[in-house]
């Protein structure tokens, strides 16, 4: 099985608790074959946030190591 070819998208999700302590998790580990455009990763986090039942209203900040599919602008 050659994997060279095949990105991993790692979702991690980070809070805060009523008592204001940091949380982290990971959320999701997703094999991104063929290509990772905006789009290709935003398909993989929106089904991931559907299957975890979060709402994308309730999301207040995003984190990406600043490659450019996922800092473009809508």
């Amino acid at each position: 099985c050659d994997v060279r070819d095949t990105a991993q998208l790692l979702i991690f999700l980070r809070g805060i608790t009523k008592d204001f302590e940091m949380t982290e998790e990971l959320a999701a580990m997703r094999s991104m074959k063929g290509t990772t455009t905006g789009s290709d990763l935003f398909t993989e986090v929106n089904s991931c946030m559907e299957k975890l039942g979060l709402k994308w209203d309730k999301l207040t900040g995003v984190t990406t190591d600043g490659c450019p599919n996922m800092t473009g602008k809508n």
